[in-house]
């Protein structure tokens, strides 16, 4: 039985992808026509500034659909496949595996301030020991 695996490729409007993702929904072309596939799981075209597509599958059809979509996408989707490549199911998010790509920059921002007010592991254990 082969793994299924939830690949989220949602986006930040103001990412590199945003506009992709855009045009992948409301277009008419070969981007458009990618996303309408089987695969496609859920997502609202636009959904209070980002740009949603969730397509779940086997591991290697979506490494190969993902091979079509960096094609015309115009970016590599490096790090998404490799991420495909090695999860044996689940949820494979692009935010996370290629944030320069999928994240704008104030979502960076907002991302980078959240870590560095969140407690390290050391900190948060010592709090216990007491």
């Amino acid at each position: 039985m082969r793994n299924v695996i939830l690949l989220d490729l949602s986006a930040d409007q103001n990412s590199p992808m945003g506009p992709v993702l855009h045009r992948a929904h409301y277009g008419t072309g070969q981007l458009a026509q990618l996303i309408d596939t089987e695969f496609y799981s859920s997502g609202y075209p636009h959904n209070g500034g980002t740009h949603t597509l969730r397509l779940k599958g086997p591991r290697e059809e979506l490494i190969a659909w993902m091979e079509l979509f960096q094609h015309y996408a115009g970016h590599s989707q490096f790090e998404v496949i490799a991420a495909l490549h090695v999860a044996g199911g689940g949820r494979v998010d692009a935010k996370q595996v290629a944030p320069l790509l999928y994240r704008s920059k104030a979502g960076m921002a907002r991302e980078l301030e959240r870590l560095r007010h969140k407690p390290s592991e050391q900190e948060s254990a010592g709090a216990w020991s007491n």
